[in-house]
């Protein structure tokens, strides 16, 4: 979601100041320390610390990447063989926040942070968030501490390795996952009533013409909108929510004003007082609206039209009255059918996806990945024929998705952690409504082999209810090595991890429902003739342990496991790009 005229974002990215250690810089040559508890009020947390030694980085920042390995300080390796110590992190800034603003709601939000975060400001500690892949927004204008008008001092502190199966010695991950303030970070004041956080949806319905009709042959379209609006004030307040779609030249195609989840809507940009929507101080309510556009230019791989839909909150008692909040989403006009004995269609097309795994990480780049890298990965993946991109093993950063939306890739969109977990559940629940506009997502992944096996495969009922409650407009996956338990039979299509042709027949013919999906194949290693490891002996036939340069062979019988059958959506090989671990 991009913020309208009626709010103010401020690039958070600049000015901070960086330690990587508890209370002191970390010896390069040492192992973290077992203990990393900074206490409830550390002295990096407090207004008046000296950090005048501290080193002057921008965000997105990695703050393990800069480190040199270090084997006496990482004897097993550390995360993903990087060798890299995954030493705790400080982060401080001074800003002041415009008197002009009281009576606004102030936030700041934070794409992601690398792991467990904790937020102190003025030496109060307002905030902490423990998933390293998911948004979280403090709010400044509620604590008593924040002063407008004058300076104040943000100081957070960031532990990279907080549990989940991470410990002082390596990540969570069996790859390099870095650590620190790795996305970006935004200063935002809006008005108290506003459009909650990603809490603008909105989805379509497409029609064709009938064969016999002369007219053109793309679609009309039925967009169904709904906006989350809260009232953060004092008092109940009436307000208007208008939704409108923009065409890709910024012109608005449709308008329609709208009552509560579930009430009429109005079109054609008309008036009416019952479209006023009175929501309690302190509480938020959803409202709805459908819209229709003629001969929609549609969302392919192969011409990526993108349209806008726009919500607008005005004040009441009319609406007519003053615009106070606006949001916009991306939207692509696009059908997806997932058929279990024909494959994936696209636009009514059948589209067999020939993508590519990748982490968030970036080669010797680290975790903090610009998006210019990001842009050249896209370009690479075309290039090279593919067409699809599995975000390999957690949520990505949105400004990939934004590059996915206009260069054509469908995404197979991965949450981090699974298991019957209520925190774990919530995740998801974020991921979903963040990515949920973005029309290259199309399906969603839960988890990732021994991830989705055992006990964890008890998440799945409730992995699958969050995320039909916030889109229900796209399947669900899980990349398994198995099939026919609880979660095979609770997701819409079967993922499967590096299986042979035989393993997708074998479960085509169980499950002849089930639409099917190699969400993982094909680890066809070039390692120009010179580099020991046995990895590809047998994949690439070859006697010796030696990785080969030429991986043809081995592309060819892997993929075709998948790529060779009618039924089956397409392949995701691991990897485009290199990485650590």
């Amino acid at each position: 979601l991009t913020p309208g005229d009626h709010r103010e974002v401020v690039s958070f990215d600049f000015g901070w100041r960086h330690r990587t250690g508890l209370h002191d810089w970390a010896p390069p040559d040492e192992p973290p320390p077992a203990d990393v508890d900074p206490g409830p009020k550390p002295a990096e947390a407090q207004a008046e610390y000296d950090d005048s030694k501290w080193a002057d980085v921008q965000l997105p920042h990695d703050g393990l990447i800069a480190a040199a390995p270090s084997e006496k300080a990482c004897p097993d390796g550390c995360a993903g063989k990087s060798y890299i110590p995954r030493h705790v992190l400080w982060y401080r800034k001074a800003f002041t926040l415009p008197k002009d603003w009281e009576g606004s709601v102030i936030w700041l939000d934070f794409e992601g942070s690398f792991r467990l975060t904790t937020v102190w400001i003025n030496g109060a500690k307002v905030a902490s968030h423990d998933c390293g892949y998911t948004p979280f927004r403090v709010r400044l204008d509620n604590i008593t501490a924040v002063q407008l008008g004058q300076r104040n001092v943000i100081a957070i502190f960031v532990d990279p390795d907080n549990g989940d199966d991470g410990a002082r010695t390596h990540a969570s991950g069996w790859w390099y996952e870095g650590g620190g303030l790795y996305r970006h970070v935004n200063l935002v004041r809006a008005s108290p009533v506003h459009v909650e956080q990603d809490g603008l949806f909105a989805y379509s319905n497409l029609t064709w013409p009938s064969h016999s009709a002369a007219a053109t042959d793309d679609p009309s379209a039925v967009i169904h909108a709904s906006a989350a609006i809260t009232n953060a004030g004092v008092e109940a307040v009436s307000v208007c929510v208008a939704f409108h779609l923009l065409s890709p030249d910024g012109s608005v195609s449709a308008t329609s004003l709208s009552l509560e989840s579930g009430g009429t809507s109005y079109g054609g940009g008309g008036t009416s007082t019952d479209s006023l929507l009175s929501i309690p101080a302190g509480t938020s309510k959803t409202a709805s609206a459908t819209l229709q556009a003629q001969a929609v230019k549609l969302w392919s791989s192969a011409e990526p039209t993108l349209y806008t839909v726009e919500v607008t909150v005005s004040a009441g008692p009319s609406c007519s009255g003053e615009v106070i909040d606006s949001m916009r989403a991306s939207h692509g006009f696009r059908s997806l059918r997932y058929d279990a004995n024909t494959g994936f269609f696209l636009n009514r097309e059948h589209f067999k996806v020939r993508g590519f795994c990748d982490h968030n990480t970036f080669a010797i780049v680290g975790m903090a990945v610009p998006e210019r890298v990001s842009l050249f990965r896209a370009q690479a993946s075309r290039a090279v024929g593919g067409n699809g991109r599995r975000t390999s093993h957690n949520p990505p950063d949105p400004a990939v998705l934004d590059i996915y939306d206009r260069v054509g890739i469908v995404v197979m969109d991965e949450n981090r952690l699974f298991a019957n977990e209520t925190r774990y559940v919530t995740n998801m629940g974020v991921l979903v409504k963040r990515d949920r506009n973005h029309p290259s997502v199309v399906i969603w992944s839960f988890c990732n082999e021994g991830g989705c096996e055992g006990s964890h495969e008890t998440g799945g009922p409730r992995f699958q209810e969050i995320s039909y409650r916030f889109d229900g407009s796209r399947p669900t996956l899980a990349n398994m090595f198995s099939f026919g338990d609880l979660l095979s039979n609770t997701v819409d299509v079967q993922g499967f991890s590096h299986q042979s042709r035989e393993k997708l027949d074998s479960c085509h013919a169980k499950l002849p429902h089930k639409p099917i999906y190699m969400s993982e194949c094909c680890s066809c290693n070039t390692m120009r003739d010179e580099d020991e490891g046995c990895e590809t002996i047998y994949d690439n036939p070859h006697k010796i342990c030696t990785q080969k340069s030429f991986n043809a062979r081995c592309t060819e019988v892997l993929t075709n496991a998948s790529d060779g059958v009618d039924y089956a959506v397409g392949t995701m090989i691991w990897t485009l790009f290199d990485y650590y671990g």
